[in-house]
């Protein structure tokens, strides 16, 4: 390296060259200290640059991050009118494990596993409002596969339900859903239930279909 230096310095015509005269650059301590300076200054500026894409990019992935969160999630005070429109469930899961279809073996995947047939697994989810000063309205409905006690595509249950303190679902038959998480296409909720002789907490997971 100090070879290559001293032939580009020398070949430019740097005033301790004179002349071109091929002169031993590297004894002088001036051009030493020039040499020294250029290099630990490139060094900085260099890791400074380096240093600076890396925090530009981290900030910008984090800025990202934030925006897609607080874009997606839905306030309290917009929950009421966001739970509107058509759900299928994406998960089941229970908090005990439990057998519902008594092939003796316990799971706390209910979606994943045997525990509840395909044609319940697909029904579709619906709350839609039923007027102002009504409460509003919820259906189960038959998906594609039927269990055979209504038609496919029919209504399997209804209900009506309020939403209480932006939080709770309270319904007029059913027993309560809690909200955990709600998103513009993601639901979840909690609801006590009573399966195989066992006191459970269920989770539902669903989105926006």
């Amino acid at each position: 390296m100090w070879a290559r230096l001293y032939i580009t310095i020398a070949n430019i015509g740097h005033p301790y060259c004179g002349n071109h005269q091929y002169v031993d650059l590297l004894n002088t301590l001036d051009l030493k200290w020039f040499v020294v300076r250029f290099l630990y200054l490139y060094n900085t500026y260099t890791n400074l640059t380096i240093m600076k894409k890396k925090v530009l990019a981290l900030a910008i992935l984090i800025g990202l991050i934030g925006c897609d969160k607080s874009d997606d999630d839905v306030s309290s005070a917009d929950r009421d009118q966001a739970l509107y429109g058509q759900w299928e469930y994406e998960a089941i899961m229970s908090d005990t494990a439990v057998d519902i279809n008594g092939d003796n073996t316990v799971n706390i995947d209910l979606y994943n596993t045997n525990e509840i047939r395909q044609c319940l697994k697909d029904n579709l989810t619906f709350f839609a409002s039923r007027g102002e000063g009504e409460k509003n309205a919820y259906s189960l409905n038959e998906n594609g596969l039927s269990c055979g006690e209504v038609d496919a595509f029919s209504t399997v249950e209804s209900d009506r339900y309020e939403l209480i303190n932006n939080e709770i679902l309270r319904f007029d038959n059913r027993n309560d859903m809690t909200i955990i998480e709600f998103t513009n296409n993601r639901l979840v909720v909690e609801q006590d239930d009573f399966l195989d002789d066992t006191d459970v907490v269920i989770t539902y997971t669903f989105k926006r279909s």
